[in-house]
C-alpha cells in the first residue's frame, strides 16, 4: 500500500513539474537547472527537437554513470521518473501558454516545479542533476551532493545565458531555481523545521529535567571528556522544533551559564514526536 501510494505521488509530481515547466517555462524561454532546463535550452535553439524526449536522451549517459558509480538499486529507482517526466513534458507542450508576463512565468513556473520535484524527491525518486550531483561526489570523493547538484544546475542557467545572450533571461532563471529549491524543500519536509541541540554542561540532570517538563521533548545523556582541560563532562542530545530554541536557551543559561550549546539545522527528525518513520 505504502509503496503504491509512493508511485502514485511520483506520477503525480512529475505531472505538475511538466505542466509548469511546458505551460510557464518553455514558452517564455526561461532556462531553469536540470537536464529540463537543459533540454529546454536546446529546444530554444533548435524548436524541432522537444523538450521532453531531448531530456530523456540527455539522462541516458547520466544514468549509465549512475549504474556505475552509485548502484543498480539508487539508479533504477531514477529510469520511471526520467520516463514519465519526458511523456508528460512532451504532451503539456499541446496546452496554449497560459501567459507571457515573464515574473507571472516565474513565479508560477519556479513553485509548480518546485512542488513536482518535491513530490517524488519526497518517495525517493528523482534524475537529472541530482544523479549527476551523486556520481560526480562518488567520482571526487567529497560526498556533498547538494553542491555539486547546484553547480550542475548553475552552470545550466549560466549556459542558457550565455547561448540566449540576455542577461534578463539568467535572472529570471536564477529566480525560477530559488523558488523550486525553496518549494521543493517545503514539500519534502514541511514547515515543521527541527533543530538538532548539543548541550555540553556539568549540570546535565538538572538542565535535563528543566527541559523534559518544560518541551515534552526526550534527552540522551552522554559523557564526553573535554581534551583541553582532560575534565569529564555531560552532554545532553536532543531535538526540538525551532519555535522551542528560545525556551532551551533560557533554560540553559538560567541552570548553568558557562555552558556549551550546540544547535544545528536537522533537515528531517523521524521517531516519536516527530515525523513517521
Amino acid at each position: 500500500m505504502r509503496a503504491a501510494s509512493g508511485w502514485g505521488a511520483m506520477l503525480a509530481g512529475c505531472a505538475i513539474y511538466s505542466f509548469g515547466a511546458s505551460v510557464f517555462l518553455v514558452p517564455n524561454s526561461i532556462v531553469t537547472g536540470g537536464l529540463t532546463g537543459l533540454a529546454t535550452l536546446i529546444h530554444i535553439l533548435w524548436e524541432r527537437i522537444p523538450v521532453g524526449i531531448c531530456s530523456i536522451v540527455l539522462n541516458i549517459p547520466v544514468l549509465i554513470l549512475g549504474f556505475i558509480f552509485a548502484g543498480k538499486k539508487c539508479t533504477f529507482k531514477f529510469i520511471p521518473t526520467v520516463i514519465f517526466l519526458g511523456v508528460t513534458t512532451d504532451l503539456f507542450s499541446l496546452v496554449p501558454p497560459v501567459t507571457d508576463d515573464m515574473i507571472m512565468a516565474t513565479v508560477c513556473g519556479g513553485l509548480l516545479c518546485g512542488a513536482g520535484s518535491g513530490l517524488f524527491i519526497r518517495n525517493g525518486f528523482g534524475g537529472g542533476t541530482e544523479l549527476l550531483g551523486r556520481v560526480i561526489a562518488k567520482i571526487t570523493k567529497t560526498q556533498n551532493i547538494p553542491l555539486w547538484v547546484g553547480i550542475c544546475d548553475g552552470a545550466i542557467v549560466l549556459a542558457g545565458a550565455a547561448a540566449l545572450v540576455s542577461f534578463e533571461k539568467a535572472f529570471y532563471g536564477l529566480v525560477t531555481v530559488f523558488l523550486c529549491t525553496k518549494t521543493s524543500g517545503f514539500v519534502t519536509f514541511g514547515l515543521k523545521r527541527s533543530k538538532l541541540c548539543i548541550v555540553i554542561s556539568d549540570k546535565g540532570g538538572e538542565i535535563a529535567s528543566a527541559l523534559i517538563a518544560g518541551s515534552k521533548r526526550g534527552i540522551t545523556m552522554l559523557r564526553g571528556v573535554g581534551m583541553y582541560t582532560s575534565n569529564e563532562h555531560q552532554l545532553l542530545l536532543t531535538c526540538i522544533y525551532s519555535r522551542q530554541i528560545v525556551f532551551l536557551k533560557e533554560t540553559v543559561r538560567r541552570i548553568d551559564g558557562s555552558a556549551f550549546v550546540i544547535v544545528t539545522e536537522s533537515s528531517e527528525v523521524l521517531g516519536k514526536g516527530f515525523g513517521q518513520l
